[in-house]
């Protein structure tokens, strides 16, 4: 007998019937819309690095714009991107 503590927690999840899921074989369907969550989640936390590296793109942009940047320069690091911080998007 599994005790229930050792399972896994599950949460009912309904799609309408022309939802592409259905397209996958019966036992093969939980553990698809699983692993599109868990893409899911990775794209979110992917994408909202993203963000902030926009933001600070952004900010340094418009003290350049505004004629501050060496005295922005002293107060902090210069801001540098590099192009594999965006590889694994």
């Amino acid at each position: 007998m599994i005790h229930l503590a050792s399972r896994d927690k599950r949460i009912p999840v309904g799609f309408p019937k022309e939802h592409p899921i259905w397209s996958y074989p019966n036992g093969q369907r939980a553990a698809r819309v699983k692993e599109l969550v868990d893409i899911g989640l990775s794209f979110e936390e992917k994408f909202l690095i993203i963000l902030e590296k926009l933001e600070r793109m952004e900010e340094f942009i418009k003290l350049i714009a505004n004629g501050n940047h060496c005295e922005q320069q002293r107060k902090k690091p210069r801001v540098t991107l590099d192009p594999r911080d965006f590889a694994d998007i």
